[in-house]
């Protein structure tokens, strides 16, 4: 979410920090969600359906027994309820110009039931249907007119109501969305913000690696650049995660299913953590939030005191590490898995996206050599 706290066009001199409407109405939203502890308790409901209740206590090295009888409740649930497909029935209410607009209502319910499927919302409906079970609440945003797109999936983590105690989502006084960049590829961005879904450029990474060499927290990053890991991901990872013999990273994401995955570890990166075992995390103390924040406002200062401002995100890094396995020719199905993405349009947006850009390179390469040859 772009920073929208400070405001000093009307005092430039004075130096004074003011507070814009949207922010104070964020943070008030904010400050209600860590009351209720909503972000912590969502984790752990998706931890428990995937199997992995035990996380974060100290074990010792060993493995816990466990019985995932959650998913398939889940699972049952939903389908249950998804199977009840929703539809429209377009009719005259008092029933009097039935017969007249028959023809009429038949189109209509024709043209609703065509958009419906162009939309895939049969398989939408199941996905959000699924949140609601696991995280209590889900909900859809339709932010476009166009019958081929389909709405937005929208976590309970992420949308912020301006009355919690009002029930009919219609009544609220505002509703905020937080980081919805990635609509469309975040087309609509304000002038002046970066966009935070983009692969480093070469110089950004050779700034990056070369700072990595000195500092014992560069675990953080190179998780994320050699990995793919997202930033939340990096503060989960625990001794016992590295698979040693097979140089493989466990990685008990909870974002969605897919998440949780195992990752090759670059032989670089792995001599940096494999001394790491049983519950040790490799880049901090305890999963926290604030822990990933403190180490990326240390990684931003460092970077901006050697090499200017810092214009990409944590974010930036997963990216890069996406686009890094197209260039090496990896199939996009297995760089679905090795993201962790649960659906593969997400990794095919990446993949495309590099493609159109070798593309562009090529034809500007072959542009050069035919002027050289020209002159």
């Amino acid at each position: 979410m772009p920073d929208t706290k400070r405001d000093n066009r009307t005092e430039p001199n004075k130096g004074e920090v003011k507070y814009t409407d949207i922010w104070l109405k964020y943070r008030k939203s904010h400050d209600y969600m860590q009351l209720k502890r909503i972000v912590s308790k969502t984790d752990r409901n998706w931890q428990f359906y995937i199997g992995n209740q035990w996380v974060g206590m100290k074990t010792g090295g060993e493995d816990l027994p466990s019985m995932n009888i959650i998913k398939p409740i889940v699972k049952y649930k939903v389908s249950t309820v998804s199977q009840q497909n929703l539809t429209a029935n377009y009719s005259d209410a008092s029933a009097d110009n039935q017969t007249t607009y028959e023809s009429l209502y038949r189109e209509l319910n024709r043209k609703f039931d065509l958009a419906w499927d162009k939309a895939k919302m049969t398989d939408f409906a199941w996905k959000n249907n699924k949140a609601a079970a696991i995280q209590g609440e889900s909900y859809a945003y339709f932010w476009s007119t166009e019958i081929n797109d389909t709405p937005q999936l929208i976590s309970n983590t992420s949308i912020m109501f301006g009355d919690e105690n009002i029930e009919d989502i219609q009544e609220q006084p505002y509703i905020l969305i937080r980081e919805r960049l990635e609509l469309k590829d975040a087309v609509n961005v304000p002038k002046g913000y970066t966009n935070h879904r983009r692969a480093l450029t070469e110089e950004e990474r050779r700034n990056v690696m070369e700072l990595c060499k000195s500092d014992k927290r560069r675990n953080f990053i190179l998780l994320m650049l050699q990995c793919g890991l997202r930033p939340s991901e990096t503060t989960y990872i625990q001794g016992k995660d590295i698979n040693k013999s097979e140089r493989l990273l466990h990685v008990r994401g909870t974002k969605t299913e897919a998440a949780d995955r195992f990752i090759p570890i670059p032989e670089p990166l792995f001599s940096m953590i494999k001394d790491y075992s049983g519950d040790r995390y490799v880049i901090c103390t305890k999963p926290l939030i604030s822990s990933l924040e403190s180490y990326w406002k240390w990684f931003k200062r460092a970077y901006e005191k050697r090499f200017g401002k810092c214009e990409f995100t944590p974010y930036c890094f997963r990216h890069t590490y996406i686009t890094d396995l197209c260039s090496a020719g990896v199939p996009l199905a297995e760089a679905r898995f090795l993201a962790g993405h649960s659906d593969i349009a997400m990794t095919a947006e990446i993949y495309t996206h590099q493609s159109e850009r070798a593309l562009s390179n090529a034809k500007q390469l072959i542009d050069n050599f035919n002027q050289k040859l020209s002159e």
